[in-house]
């Protein structure tokens, strides 16, 4: 009898220290009390303070060099008409390529020619001029609209007010709940709040064709004609989850 007492004052003493741990550590021990949880979702929409517009120059011929060559005379001019519209640091250079075109016929690949590529893009705070800094590009070489973004130069300010809104949102869903049930908030046990935007394109891939085609006359040439753009706010959304302890 007397052998077993060790054993059963071990036991005693290892409840003891467990018993004070979860005192100071609650976050060490298991929490049964109840629950409310809440979700709220907040979308505000805020007006773009960015403009990114890329162009491209394609140009052809029967040599790389020449194909090339031809390619850099007009990007230059393109260039220098985006400049004369905005700051200059604003407009670079963001992709060059030159690549063979073969033509697959009767099971063999004869070389057709080579096609130059050379990529311009305007990042500007000017986002009223998207038209006309196109109509500019088409009428001094470019061919092609690859696409014109707005987006936001610094989300967080936005993104936090946002996040404000679904928080309170939650919280006032949280307190609707527990008032109806006649209980008491005691708490939080969980918060998971996040905030996304996305910049939006003013043209779709169809629609980028006929503005580019819009801008030529019957001859070919670009016009003076104004591609229309249209300007719409961006959503900046917030959700929220929240885990209430209730008493």
């Amino acid at each position: 009898m007397n052998k077993k007492l060790p054993v059963v004052l071990s036991a005693f003493v290892l409840l003891s220290a467990l018993s004070v741990s979860c005192a100071y550590a609650a976050p060490a021990c298991p929490d049964n009390r109840g629950v409310i949880v809440t979700d709220a979702t907040e979308t505000d929409y805020v007006d773009p303070d960015q403009m990114i517009l890329t162009v491209s120059i394609e140009t052809q011929a029967k040599n790389a060099k020449e194909a090339m060559d031809k390619n850099t005379e007009k990007a230059s001019a393109v260039v220098k008409a985006l400049k004369a519209k905005v700051n200059e640091n604003e407009v670079s250079t963001s992709n060059i390529s030159v690549y063979p075109v073969y033509n697959y016929k009767n099971k063999v690949n004869s070389l057709e020619y080579y096609r130059a590529q050379n990529e311009i893009t305007v990042k500007t705070n000017k986002i009223n001029i998207g038209g006309e800094l196109i109509s500019a590009a088409l009428a001094n070489g470019a061919n092609r609209v690859t696409g014109i973004n707005f987006a936001l130069k610094d989300k967080s300010p936005y993104c936090s007010a946002s996040m404000q809104k679904s928080i309170e949102t939650a919280k006032a869903k949280a307190d609707l709940i527990a008032k109806t049930l006649g209980i008491q908030i005691a708490g939080v046990k969980r918060v998971t709040s996040n905030c996304s935007s996305n910049n939006y394109s003013a043209y779709n891939g169809v629609r980028m064709l006929k503005a580019s085609a819009a801008s030529m006359d019957a001859a070919g040439e670009a016009s003076s004609v104004e591609v229309p753009v249209e300007i719409k706010k961006i959503p900046m959304t917030s959700t929220t989850s929240i885990e209430f302890f209730v008493k």
